[in-house]
């Protein structure tokens, strides 16, 4: 890092909790955006490489690796992999404006997570 940078996130990832089935996180997901909290998302860009197609079957591109031939598969990283499938996604706000903006999704995501038995 260069001296007098500061780092920078284009997105709040976080996680559900992780003893939840994934049909209840797809519910909690479709509930925050019943609330309106339409910035929420299921973020596939933060996906475990080896669940996207390059990482499964790399001698597409590049033909190399045909003479040394090697993929991933779903389930060769089962910690990431349950990470990602109850990973939810915000925006990250950063302006004192945005101020207003990040209280609704607070308190939407309150509401949300102190009703969620009633998605069950």
């Amino acid at each position: 890092m260069y001296n007098g940078s500061k780092p920078s996130w284009y997105a709040f990832v976080f996680q559900a909790d992780s003893n939840l089935e994934d049909s209840l996180i797809e519910k909690i997901y479709e509930a925050l955006k019943a609330e309106g909290l339409v910035e929420v998302d299921r973020p596939f860009s933060t996906s475990p490489l080896n669940l996207l197609p390059l990482f499964q079957n790399p001698t597409e591109l590049f033909a190399i690796y045909k003479k040394h031939p090697f993929c991933y598969k779903q389930g060769d990283f089962p910690k990431a992999e349950k990470f990602f499938s109850n990973a939810l996604k915000l925006p990250v706000w950063s302006h004192k404006e945005d101020k207003k903006i990040m209280q609704l999704y607070i308190d939407g995501i309150r509401k949300v997570l102190d009703n969620y038995h009633n998605l069950i």
